[in-house]
């Protein structure tokens, strides 16, 4: 009995050790493409953020249905994006992992997207 009980402890103590990290799975398509297949499509700021919502101001809709303003739900996971108040993104939203760019963070240009 005591092996047995060794044996499920010592699974459980190898499995508790895994950890899981996000796959990103390649997408070649241009960045004109991945905007008409998102739902949602926007460059916009970080105006707030309160517990796990995300305010953005649009500054730039390239969907018809927008407002001005956005709230999303931030996730937490490795997979999801780290927003913070003032950051610029071009947001594109579908589903995890989205392809949505960081632009702008602390007044500093960290990418720059060409769209017309």
């Amino acid at each position: 009995m005591n092996k047995i009980k060794i044996a499920v402890f010592s699974t459980l103590l190898i499995f508790s050790n895994l950890t899981f990290a996000c796959k990103f799975i390649p997408n070649n398509d241009n960045l004109e493409t991945k905007i008409s297949k998102s739902k949602v499509a926007f460059i916009g700021k970080v105006n707030k953020i309160f517990n796990d919502e995300v305010t953005f101001t649009i500054e730039k809709n390239f969907k018809k249905d927008q407002n001005k303003e956005l709230v999303i739900t931030q996730g937490h996971s490795s997979c999801h994006n780290r927003y913070e108040e003032g950051d610029k993104w071009l947001f594109l939203g579908n589903s995890m992992p989205s392809g949505s760019i960081l632009l702008e963070r602390n007044g500093k240009t960290t990418n720059t997207v060409d769209i017309k």
